[in-house]
């Protein structure tokens, strides 16, 4: 198989079970596997058909399973297309939708992603704006998307680089009271030391994932699941 999910796993704040996964595409390249360089080289269906299988065969403790797609693939009305039949396949696990900030990724219309999100939302998927308070996911553009968003999800990796302490929890602190005002579910991702998994606690998220506490593993994938292939009319 030349692409494949690693998974980081998603746990409670309150015990650390894990109750999600984000999924993240790999491409084997030379035995190895890598960040592909272009994801569009995959289609929307293949995609979601290794989503299919690779959510399948976890456990039924695992409740949700999240995965991105850069604003040219959200917008892609392929997904619009696959992503509502995985969902009917891998119930009552739900399938988050992250929209990610990807600085590489090509700039489309706000009035775009809007729309696209009203269409995921439409088809009982979960929209996640991920990255917020990073490049275009700042405060106006969850406005924009607030009726279509499921989750605001907080990357403290982002704003490490400041090596402000004091930083981290002011955009922290924004954002878990955003979540809280606009009825959001809030995930913080990022976190790597003791110390800042203790700083959490003052945020309650409803899933959190770091390194501190599981890095992402190529997860199995059961190729006997085959998503079936959508036929114009």
């Amino acid at each position: 198989m030349m692409i494949r999910f690693f998974g980081q796993p998603q746990f409670t704040a309150t015990d650390h079970t894990i109750k999600g996964y984000e999924l993240f595409l790999r491409e084997s390249v030379d035995h190895k596997w890598v960040f592909p360089d272009d994801f569009k080289a995959f289609t929307a269906y293949e995609t979601a058909n290794l989503l299919v299988q690779t959510i399948r065969p976890m456990p039924k403790t695992v409740t949700s399973v999240a995965f991105n797609l850069d604003p040219d693939q959200f917008v892609d009305p392929a997904y619009q297309t696959y992503l509502p039949k995985v969902q009917e396949l891998i119930a009552p696990v739900r399938l988050f939708v992250e929209l990610t900030e990807h600085p590489c990724a090509p700039k489309i219309a706000n009035a775009k992603l809007v729309e696209a999100a009203e269409g995921f939302k439409a088809n009982h998927l979960y929209v996640v704006l991920d990255d917020v308070g990073t490049g275009n996911n700042t405060p106006p553009f969850a406005e924009l998307l607030d009726n279509n968003l499921a989750e605001y999800k907080f990357a403290m990796q982002n704003f490490r680089e400041s090596h402000d302490p004091h930083e981290i929890t002011k955009k922290l602190a924004y954002w878990h009271k955003m979540a809280d005002d606009e009825h959001k579910w809030f995930v913080i991702e990022g976190f790597e030391t003791k110390d800042e998994l203790k700083l959490l606690k003052d945020y309650p998220a409803d899933l959190i994932q770091g390194y501190y506490l599981d890095r992402p593993g190529l997860l199995p994938a059961d190729d006997q699941v085959i998503l079936p292939h959508h036929r114009a009319s």
